[in-house]
């Protein structure tokens, strides 16, 4: 009866530890594709956010000249808000 339960444990844990396993593969493997995607985008992403910063700034320069000019982004918006709200 004892080797019974002990039996039983051990597939149960056995069980256990596959599952996890597998659970890690396939986390390790989505992981894998993120990078990939990263690696083969990453630039691209990174000019698309930089040009679309540039056109923001460039529209508030446009639709607010009085805002005097700051090198800081974040103080530009500031600025705007704080102006015009």
């Amino acid at each position: 009866m004892q080797k019974s339960i002990e039996k039983q444990m051990a597939i149960s844990i056995m069980k256990k530890a596959e599952i996890e396993n597998e659970r890690e593969q396939r986390r390790m493997e989505r992981q894998a594709q993120l990078d990939g995607i990263r690696q083969k985008y990453g630039r691209f992403l990174k000019s698309l956010v930089t040009t679309l910063i540039s056109l923001e700034e460039f529209s508030l320069l446009i639709s607010f000249p009085e805002i005097p000019r700051c090198t800081n982004t974040k103080s530009r918006r500031a600025t705007a808000f704080k102006k015009f709200h």
